[in-house]
């Protein structure tokens, strides 16, 4: 009699475990880990960086952006970022305003955070890093394809530096930095 409800945790417990597996398999079954990533894209690769606040009115509380060799784009969409799929954006050449500060909207300034690449992140096997957006403090989307159809991954990351690890302290704040130039803050 004893047994009936152990047996039954038990395979309820196998079950939820292999679920579990499939979906983490699901996001990462199509990428390789670079072996020489030097910070540089090749045609097909690009770099989509943003940041996301939950609690937040205005234009400026979702910012997401994609970089390559060719183009610096903006996202028209700005919705909040999944965390079990890669980020669905609709990407448009940035307008020039002339309020705006930018030295250029050419992508060359930008493609210094695929130069600064934190490559600890090929390691990580989580798609998420701290707490993002947790207590209203906002995240970091980051999404990175080196060439078509190869590796291609995304993490969201914590604004709260104490959350993440040091590695990525310095990388937050240049994204962080760029995003704002962009967003005319």
């Amino acid at each position: 009699m004893k047994l009936k409800p152990i047996f039954l945790f038990l395979i309820l417990t196998l079950f939820f475990i292999a679920c579990n597996q499939d979906e983490d398999e699901a996001i990462t079954a199509t990428n390789t880990t670079p072996d020489n990533f030097e910070g540089v894209l090749n045609d097909d690769g690009y770099l989509i960086f943003g940041w996301f606040y939950g609690e937040c009115l205005g234009e400026t509380c979702i910012e997401i952006y994609q970089v390559s060799n060719e183009s610096l784009l903006e996202d028209e969409n700005d919705n909040y970022p999944s965390w079990d799929e890669f980020y669905n954006a609709d990407f448009y050449p940035i307008s020039i305003n002339p309020q705006i500060i930018v030295p250029t909207l050419e992508p060359e300034p930008f493609l210094e955070l695929v130069k600064d690449f934190p490559t600890d992140l090929f390691n990580v096997s989580e798609t998420v890093i701290g707490m993002p957006d947790a207590g209203d403090w906002g995240g970091l989307y980051i999404e990175l394809q080196l060439e078509e159809n190869g590796y291609r991954q995304f993490w969201l990351i914590d604004q709260m530096q104490d959350n993440v690890p040091e590695y990525l302290h310095d990388y937050i704040n240049k994204v962080n930095s760029k995003i704002a130039i962009l967003s005319h803050n």
